[in-house]
């Protein structure tokens, strides 16, 4: 887990003594959770926290897991967001209690991501299949309407009965 250079973990713990300081700048994963949780039971020393979060996302169980585990072991939860914080990094900022966000900061959808069945530990978005469903239902619809058009120009047939007929094609 990256940490804060010294020279801003002394400031920071000067202006905010009663404060822990956390950088949480990867992918969201259950071996992220688990050395976070690891760190906070070993080296937690405040009730209040600050957490400096950078991430894509990632795994979705594992951010509500961080953001349990936060919740658990402090009182007050501060999350700066000074980039990007996508998808399950989303879901952790939703744990927190008070959010602060830079000019260039962005908190991105909540992305929930499966497994591709034809890769090796691979993820991809569930957004991913919702927008093919929505691409072959469109497809599906033109293609219904075109046939619907020829059949009833061509056979002289009413709409219901070409409807009918454009449905079994």
């Amino acid at each position: 887990m990256p940490t804060l250079p010294p020279a801003i973990v002394a400031a920071l713990r000067h202006a905010h003594p009663e404060r822990d300081f956390l950088l949480l700048s990867a992918s969201i994963s259950r071996k992220l959770h688990h050395e976070l949780a690891t760190l906070i039971a070993n080296g937690k020393h405040h009730t209040s926290c600050t957490i400096f979060l950078c991430t894509l996302g990632g795994d979705s169980d594992a951010g509500y897991r961080i953001a349990r585990c936060l919740q658990d072991h402090y009182v007050h939860i501060r999350l700066v967001i000074t980039s990007y914080c996508k998808s399950a990094g989303t879901l952790i900022a939703i744990g927190a209690h008070e959010l602060a966000i830079g000019d260039l900061g962005e908190l991105g959808p909540l992305d929930m991501q499966i497994a591709k069945p034809t890769e090796l530990l691979e993820h991809g978005s569930v957004l991913d299949i919702a927008q093919a469903l929505e691409a072959i239902s469109a497809h599906t619809r033109s293609v219904f309407f075109k046939v619907l058009i020829e059949i009833r120009q061509q056979g002289h047939l009413s709409t219901p009965i070409a409807g009918e007929m454009a449905a079994c094609n």
